[in-house]
């Protein structure tokens, strides 16, 4: 507070070490008259910032829009003592050794935050337990080919998907933008097995959101070929989260979407 900047943004760093929120001066045994430093990650801020300035102008919308359209309601954290660890455990999930900074800054301010956002208009959800585990039938999450789904989101034939393309292989596939880029897709409701698991047997072994899966839709010849069809290919909607999350509150609905 005394810094007037966003606490996920600060951290405390005694004898080499950092310190926890949780710490007491008493507990990590800081002397009398002893130098603590104090390190601002500007990047956190301004994310952590720019995520509450969304935040307030989609409850503006609240008021604006059919009943139940659009909602936000508070969910478990990831603790600061757990974050590390949870961005390492999704970093892998997704196939990377680390996830760039900026997706770093993003995830840690989207699971720090306890806010999960709806919008029926758009058809995008989002919670921070559907979003640390590996994505999958209704839920966000990390995939393997370096991608971060940020919405999973089922309309009554359709999956509409937002993902995050936090290792450029999505770029590569289809030529254009840079890592971090934020696309949009949507398929029929086959892309699901009856069972809930993803009907990927066109696709060798892998039974998960991939990037081989949409590899393989850009290789198609025919939309519509099994095992699902494909309405809208994977496209390039915001060269970056930020920009995704900037676009979002300059016109009122998600890019991409509906």
């Amino acid at each position: 507070n005394a810094l007037g900047q966003p606490s996920i943004s600060v951290t405390l760093v005694y004898d080499g070490n950092q310190l926890s929120t949780s710490d007491t001066l008493r507990s990590v045994g800081v002397a009398e008259n002893a130098t603590i430093s104090c390190v601002l990650n500007a990047k956190l801020a301004e994310t952590k910032l720019l995520f509450e300035k969304f935040l307030e102008a989609f409850g503006k919308l609240l008021n604006a829009q059919v009943p139940n359209a659009q909602g936000i309601a508070d969910v478990a954290v990831v603790s600061e003592s757990e974050m590390a660890s949870k961005l390492q455990e999704m970093a892998i999930l997704a196939g990377l050794e680390t996830l760039p900074d900026e997706v770093s800054a993003w995830t840690q301010v989207l699971l720090s935050t306890g806010k999960a956002f709806v919008d029926f208009d758009d058809d995008f959800a989002f919670r921070t337990d559907n979003f640390i585990a590996a994505a999958g039938p209704g839920k966000c999450g990390p995939a393997p080919g370096g991608l971060l789904y940020i919405n999973v989101f089922g309309d009554n034939d359709n999956v509409l998907f937002h993902i995050i393309d936090a290792g450029g292989q999505l770029a590569s596939v289809y030529g254009e933008g840079v890592p971090g880029g934020v696309w949009f897709a949507e398929t029929g409701f086959e892309i699901w097995n009856d069972d809930g698991t993803f009907s990927g047997y066109n696709y060798g072994s892998d039974s998960t959101l991939s990037i081989d899966v949409w590899r393989a839709v850009k290789a198609r010849k025919v939309p519509s070929d099994e095992p699902f069809c494909v309405c809208t290919a994977p496209e390039l909607v915001a060269p970056s989260v930020t920009a995704f999350f900037n676009a979002w509150i300059e016109s009122g609905g998600a890019p991409g979407g509906r």
